[in-house]
């Protein structure tokens, strides 16, 4: 089901949840809440595990767009087929966010990018799609959408799910150290994959208080994600020898792949970067910096991983400040295309 719901409608469904949960098992007289009677007879119907997920325009852009400035019309008066879908994404999205603190945002920003990228694509398996989807406007900017599962089949389902996951973890004991972070990542992407399931998994099952199951492999899990972490954090790059005129690029673009998480070292590399920069000047009619760009990480025998060309414009009035720009977006696209390269590797 999927329909726009007033707010007495929506806390009386909410209250029901909660009240046949305390009710599973027991027997207690009826009680009145909002002036609505929930008598013992509400006990055949099926109890409720729900997510109550706040957004925003921040949130969702594309969803706040087609709703319009008024929700509460623009929830009644859309074609569902195209709001539902927006609704349900936007929705698990925030849910299973990953909300790190700024310290270790700045310091593991790959890997952490690379855990959103793969929660991503498990947001659409069968087992997190909940059975019901209500918005909810609880202000002229701000919807509430109430998620709803079946909580006796979403507790069955995840712990045979979970005891799947956790068996699964063995193989990865194998993978050996001998190699570079990156190599070694390549191996582990699998395992981030079973890891971030499990957290999406018993994420649901606690916030909804159903019973988790005991996983024989947790201190393994554990050991496997800060292991992860660390690969993903310890990527390293040297440069490719340039021509004299591209040095002065060089700067710019190890602060940019900084920021992406990849670092310049004069160790042994996980990867070399080799790049070009042309300017083709500016455009008289937009004043906009143009450039056409390529970008590379190779690896082995200079046997390109990920490799990039890109035609760049920046509106900005200082030359300078439009190369590091461009460096920037060279440089975020060249992240981008190695955590797709990882998570090919599944």
């Amino acid at each position: 089901m999927f329909k726009p719901v007033n707010r007495i409608r929506q806390l009386y469904q909410h209250t029901q949840a909660i009240f046949l949960k305390a009710l599973r098992g027991l027997v207690l007289p009826v009680f009145m809440l909002l002036g609505v009677s929930i008598g013992i007879a509400a006990l055949s119907v099926p109890a409720q595990a729900s997510a109550n997920v706040p957004l925003t325009i921040e949130d969702s852009p594309a969803l706040f767009s087609l709703l319009g400035e008024d929700l509460e019309a623009g929830l009644e008066n859309t074609n569902p087929k195209l709001v539902k879908p927006l609704v349900l994404q936007s929705a698990l999205k925030k849910l299973f966010a990953l909300t790190p603190s700024k310290k270790r945002r700045k310091k593991a920003i790959f890997d952490i990018r690379l855990r959103q990228d793969i929660r991503a694509s498990l947001r659409s398996l069968a087992l997190i799609q909940p059975e019901q989807v209500e918005p909810l406007v609880a202000s002229d900017t701000l919807l509430e959408v109430v998620l709803s599962w079946n909580d006796e089949q979403l507790a069955e389902r995840a712990s045979q799910r979970l005891q799947v996951l956790d068996k699964g973890l063995s193989a990865y004991l194998r993978i050996s150290q001998n190699k570079s972070a990156f190599e070694q990542l390549v191996d582990y992407v699998p395992a981030l994959y079973n890891l971030e399931e499990r957290k999406m998994l018993l994420q649901l099952l606690k916030s909804n208080k159903l019973p988790q199951p005991s996983l024989k492999n947790k201190r393994l899990a554990e050991f496997l994600d800060k292991r992860i972490s660390r690969l993903a954090k310890s990527l390293i790059f040297n440069m490719k020898a340039l021509v004299r005129e591209r040095r002065r690029y060089e700067p710019d673009l190890i602060k940019a792949m900084q920021s992406e998480g990849i670092r310049f070292s004069a160790k042994p590399p996980d990867f070399v970067l080799d790049y070009a920069l042309y300017s083709d000047g500016q455009d008289e009619e937009s004043n906009a910096w143009l450039y056409e760009g390529s970008i590379s990480l190779l690896g082995k025998y200079g046997i390109p991983i990920v490799s990039i060309d890109l035609t760049i414009e920046e509106t900005v009035k200082d030359e300078e400040q439009a190369e590091a720009l461009a460096l920037a977006k060279m440089s975020t696209a060249l992240s981008q295309n190695l955590r797709a390269f990882l998570l090919k590797k599944r």
